[in-house]
């Protein structure tokens, strides 16, 4: 793990994902919605992930049109399905998910156990559980089963919902368990991350470039 981050440190991911957000800023909204997408879904798409949460606010842009207008768009080019679980006035929050993944996450019968004390049927498919979930968003807070969609270890979910004190460590999720493999993931994603940045930067060169 320390040659992994020694080979890319924190700082440089950080400087790149950093220029990335700065560039996007100069494209209509229908490419910088499209940015955002590539950047925090690369973990799902590229990376087996089962699925990423994003927040689309307007703010001095009208990103939750955008979705509306062109979700099939977006799902087609990062080959993702989604739904919409929370929408306001000014923004909505979209589950973007691998189907099959999902489906073989919730087909766990440790996980149909945990999502049944959550009033999910046992033999719950896809399709009822994301409704399912989608009706557990109504409320304020944020359903304690939703690390479960977003691929995070079962027992790591578990500890969250139970409020423990004993978190070893903080990324992509609270992590209270296996320490190793947390980090070794929340490395990865960001390296997905970053390698969508460095691609997506060198097209934004390239176009500079021919003009």
């Amino acid at each position: 793990m320390k040659l992994l981050v020694n080979f890319l440190p924190t700082h440089k991911l950080k400087a790149d994902f950093s220029k990335y957000f700065f560039k996007i800023k100069e494209l209509d909204d229908y490419n910088y919605v499209l940015a955002l997408l590539k950047f925090y879904t690369a973990p799902t798409v590229y990376g087996r992930k089962v699925g990423t949460l994003i927040n689309l606010k307007s703010s001095g842009r009208d990103l939750k049109s955008c979705w509306i207008k062109h979700n099939t768009a977006f799902e087609r080019l990062l080959k993702l399905d989604s739904i919409i679980l929370r929408c306001s006035d000014d923004s909505v929050l979209v589950y973007l998910y691998h189907p099959q993944r999902l489906k073989n996450r919730i087909k766990d019968v440790k996980i149909k156990e945990f999502l049944y004390e959550y009033g999910y049927a046992y033999e719950c498919d896809m399709r009822e559980s994301l409704n399912i979930l989608k009706q557990h968003f109504n409320s304020p807070s944020c359903p304690c089963e939703v690390g479960i969609f977003l691929g995070y270890p079962l027992k790591d979910v578990i500890a969250f919902k139970e409020k423990r004190c004993d978190c070893k460590c903080v990324g992509y999720w609270k992590c209270y368990s296996n320490v190793w493999n947390a980090k070794f993931k929340f490395f990865i994603y960001d390296l997905l991350k970053w390698i969508v940045t460095r691609q997506e930067l060198n097209n934004f060169k390239r176009a500079y470039d021919m003009t």
